[in-house]
């Protein structure tokens, strides 16, 4: 995506006030200059997200993404239009809300899929002919993911090893060294024809909504998400995240890892250090939430 956009005169960058490295790394190894354009309280477009948009609209890139499944909302709709209307190109990032990929009119969209699907690889972008034949020459992935998944329900049900760690965490290295950008597996693709998306999707609103209940119960602090969606996870404001996460992986609950501050962007705030994400997905029901909320509040109270 980057090659592409670069080849047609692009070279500045604008993304939210909160994200991941490896959404902008492609674009700093070629010397884009990327600015900040905020983040609100919610995690959301901030109401004067507007004032990023005057400089060289010709030369420029707006990344925005609605993050844990919130909807996007009135003003993250008004900068996809206000953007286009420069010139800008926009780029929408649907990774946290791919049971409703509402891409809004952005001129390219994408999603990293094993985020919230059951795939051992997977990625998809969609909305620009060029970008998408380079994806299409990709070499297939040669990730061993799906092993791992296949061993960890082996022995999940008592019939394997427990040798999917050591695979999965080889993975990560794979992926954090090399960039692994490579074409999804034909198991994956087939896997993402017949997963059961409505269910799945209810799944995590139930999930979701029983668990807030819970630890809003026990005055346990959820972050208010932007709008309605799917939720990708509950979201929980802490003083200490890493702690708590710790402390419930001792006890088999694992929480997703935050993101640390990213480095080389242009203008950006300050930096949401307490957020802790809690999953909520579909393999779980109101008894595991049950038993997360009690973890939880048992862990805060220490």
């Amino acid at each position: 995506m980057a090659d592409v956009l670069a080849r047609r005169g692009r070279d500045r960058l604008i993304v939210p006030g909160y994200l991941c490295s490896s959404m902008i790394e492609p674009f700093v190894q070629r010397g884009w200059r990327i600015s900040s354009l905020g983040i609100n309280e919610r995690l959301g477009v901030p109401l004067d997200a507007s004032r990023v948009l005057q400089d060289v609209p010709e030369r420029t890139v707006i990344l925005l993404a609605a993050y844990f499944g919130s909807r996007p909302d009135p003003t993250h709709r008004a900068l996809i239009e206000e953007a286009k209307a420069r010139g800008i190109v926009v780029v929408e990032d649907t990774t946290h809300r791919v049971f409703e990929p509402d891409v809004l009119g952005a001129d390219l969209s994408f999603a990293s899929l094993r985020k919230l699907l059951p795939v051992g690889d997977g990625a998809y972008v969609s909305g620009d002919e060029e970008i998408l034949e380079v994806a299409s020459g990709l070499e297939e992935s040669d990730s061993e993911r799906w092993e791992a998944m296949d061993l960890k329900r082996a022995t999940l049900d008592g019939d394997g090893s427990h040798g999917f760690r050591e695979i999965f965490q080889r993975e990560n290295e794979r992926l954090e060294d090399q960039g692994r950008i490579r074409r999804a597996t034909p198991r994956s693709i087939e896997a993402l024809s017949t997963l059961p998306y409505d269910a799945m999707a209810k799944k995590r609103a139930d999930n979701a909504r029983t668990l807030r209940q819970l630890l809003a119960d026990a005055g346990i602090s959820v972050m208010r998400r932007n709008g309605d969606g799917i939720p990708s996870h509950l979201v929980l404001q802490l003083d200490a995240p890493p702690v708590l996460q710790a402390r419930l992986a001792q006890r088999r609950v694992y929480c997703a890892i935050h993101w640390p501050r990213v480095q080389g962007v242009h203008g950006l705030g300050p930096w949401r250090s307490d957020l802790l994400s809690v999953p909520v997905d579909h393999r779980y029901g109101p008894k595991d939430m049950e038993r997360v909320a009690s973890a939880i509040v048992e862990e805060v109270s220490r």
